[in-house]
C-alpha cells in the first residue's frame, strides 16, 4: 500500500511477486484508485498513465522523483504550480524538480510559487541563504506573500520554537527590504503586534516562552519531533480551539504541520 502511494516502482513489482491469490484480489480491489492502477500493471503489465499517478499521488512529495521525470516536459510544470503548497518539502526537493525544467519554466515556477520557494530557506542547512533567496525571488513577491513569510516565522517561534537560528535579525533584516507600500499593508493585519515586539527587541536570543509571556499566551507546552508537533495544554479547551485555528491557518502556508494536541485536566485526552 505504501509502495503504491508513494509510487515506489521496484518495490511494488517485487511485493506482489510474494503476495498470494487472496492479497492480489485484495488489493486490486483496493478502495484507493492508485492501488488499483499499480496493481493492474504489476498483474496485466499494462502500461502506466505517468500524468494520471502523478495526480493520485496527490501532491506527496515521496513520490516525485519517480514520477516528476515520467511527465513530459510541458507538463511537469503544469502539475508542480497545481499544488498551492508546493509538492517539494525541503531545498533538495526543490533542486530536484527545478532540474527536470528549462530556464522558461523555472522562471514561471518561480513566479507563480515564490512563497513556497522561500519556505524551504528557513531549514537548516539553507538559513543562512535566506536573505539572498529574498533577493533574487523580489520581482516575484507580493505583499500578501511578505506576509504570510512573517507569518509562518513568528508562529514557527512564537508558539514551536521550531526555527532554532537567530531569527530575531533575519526578521529585522526581511523588515528593512520591505517596501513602504507593503508595510503598510502588513501593519494592518494582526500578526504585526509580535512583528513590532520583534523588532524593537533588542537582544537576539528571543525564546518563544517569552514572546508567549509577553502576550499572555502562556496556557501551553509545544516541542517538536520530525514533522509532528506535540502541543500539552493547561485546561482551557477555548485555548485549544484558538490554537488549532491558528495552526491550520498557517498549515496552509506551511506544509509539513503534523498537530498532536493533550489538554491535561482532569482527564487528559488528544487532539
Amino acid at each position: 500500500m505504501v509502495a503504491c502511494h508513494y509510487c515506489f516502482q521496484e518495490d511494488v513489482l517485487s511485493i506482489w511477486g510474494i503476495l498470494d491469490d487472496a492479497q492480489h484480489i485484495f488489493f486490486e480491489d483496493s478502495s484507493f484508485v492508485i492501488v488499483q492502477k499499480w496493481a493492474n500493471w504489476a498483474r496485466n503489465g499494462v502500461e502506466l498513465d505517468w500524468e494520471e499517478m502523478a495526480r493520485y499521488s496527490s501532491g506527496d512529495s515521496f513520490g516525485l522523483r519517480t514520477y516528476l521525470p515520467k511527465l513530459e516536459q510541458e507538463k511537469r510544470l503544469q502539475y508542480l504550480i497545481s499544488y498551492p503548497l508546493g509538492v517539494w518539502i525541503d531545498y533538495n526537493d526543490l533542486q530536484f524538480c527545478l532540474s527536470f525544467l528549462d530556464p522558461g519554466q523555472q522562471k514561471e515556477l518561480f513566479k507563480k510559487c515564490p512563497l513556497q520557494v522561500l519556505q524551504v530557506f528557513l531549514d537548516w542547512p539553507t538559513q543562512e541563504k535566506l536573505l539572498d533567496a529574498v533577493e533574487f525571488l523580489w520581482p516575484y513577491l507580493s505583499e500578501q506573500n511578505f506576509r504570510d513569510f512573517f507569518k509562518v516565522i513568528i508562529f514557527h517561534k512564537r508558539m514551536l520554537d521550531w526555527i532554532g537560528y537567530d531569527y530575531v535579525t533575519i526578521v529585522k533584516k526581511l523588515w528593512g527590504k520591505v517596501p513602504v507600500e507593503f508595510r503598510i499593508f502588513i501593519e494592518k493585519n494582526e500578526i504585526f503586534n509580535t512583528l513590532k515586539f520583534i523588532l524593537e527587541y533588542e537582544g537576539y536570543r528571543l525564546s518563544s516562552h517569552e514572546l508567549r509571556v509577553h502576550f499572555h499566551n502562556n496556557i501551553f507546552l509545544a516541542f517538536h519531533s520530525g514533522s509532528t508537533v506535540f502541543v500539552i495544554f493547561k485546561d482551557n479547551e477555548d485555548k485549544v480551539t484558538d490554537l488549532l485555528f491558528s495552526l491550520c491557518g498557517v498549515g496552509f502556508l506551511y506544509r509539513r504541520i503534523n498537530v498532536r494536541c493533550l489538554l491535561y485536566g482532569e482527564v487528559p485526552c488528544w487532539y
